[in-house]
């Protein structure tokens, strides 16, 4: 997997306009949980149907980190 600059961009909160670019950065500047990118960008906190999908970055970006 290449720099998350290097990827394409897609949204993955619809009802608070939110991108998995948006999401990664968050996580990478300390957000670790679903509630600390609810905080940090109010993804998350309508109808929750990207719940799965956050917690999925969430845990794919913090095990990158782990690697290197």
């Amino acid at each position: 997997m290449g720099d998350d600059e290097d990827e394409a961009e897609y949204f993955i909160c619809i009802c608070i306009p939110t991108t998995d670019k948006e999401i990664k950065l968050a996580v990478k500047n300390g957000a670790t949980t679903i509630q600390d990118i609810r905080d940090e960008l109010l993804a998350n906190t309508c109808c929750q149907t990207c719940t799965e999908e956050i917690e999925k970055i969430i845990k794919d970006k913090l095990n990158e980190v782990d690697v290197k």
